[in-house]
């Protein structure tokens, strides 16, 4: 119990202004949670996720200035690069992007910049490209039936004769943007 915490979700609608829930004996009620290195908010924002990921980066960054200094060559420190900084953006990525407002993926994209600037990476990376390739991905793996979350993708079963499609998913009606932006209907708009 002393490691439990509750969260309460709530959503961004002023309208929907619900008094304050009244917490679970014994367990601390927050407003911000870290699961497996995800840190979620109460109203899904993931402001403070950003925030300690490019600290974490810009840290990061600084082993590679020292290494520069050491004689790395461009293509030695990209190699670093990848293994150091990318790997650390693109960890549990398909979770959060969907959520990322343009000011934050202009953040990401502005330090992805002047990594390329200061020498660090050959090639020039936009974190629209880094969310692409992680959601392709895990999508492939989701679409496979022997994956856990293949449950969640619906199955058609209209007895309506329509346009075929590219595949056999029940496209649900989205009706929020948080929904809209969540990784698996993210996906089925996108992807298939």
């Amino acid at each position: 119990i002393a490691k439990t915490k509750e969260i309460v979700f709530r959503r961004p609608n002023p309208r929907m202004h619900i008094d304050d829930v009244i917490p679970i004996f014994g367990i601390e009620q927050v407003f911000e949670a870290k699961l497996l290195g995800v840190i979620f908010n109460s109203n899904l924002r993931f402001c403070s996720h950003l925030k300690f990921i490019l600290k974490q980066c810009s840290q990061r960054s600084f082993i590679l200035k020292q290494l520069r200094c050491q004689g790395l060559t461009r293509k030695q420190l990209s190699v670093v690069f990848e293994a150091t900084i990318v790997s650390r953006l693109r960890y549990a990525l398909p979770a959060w992007s969907g959520f990322l407002t343009k000011d934050s993926v202009g953040r990401i994209d502005s330090f992805l910049r002047r990594m390329f600037i200061y020498g660090y990476c050959s090639q020039r990376y936009y974190v629209g490209d880094l969310i692409d390739s992680c959601d392709r991905q895990l999508f492939g793996s989701v679409s496979q039936p022997s994956h856990c979350l293949n449950q969640s993708l619906s199955k058609k079963s209209l007895n309506i004769a329509l346009r075929s499609r590219g595949h056999n998913y029940a496209l649900s009606s989205c009706v929020t943007e948080c929904y809209k932006n969540s990784f698996i209907n993210r996906c089925l708009f996108n992807y298939v």
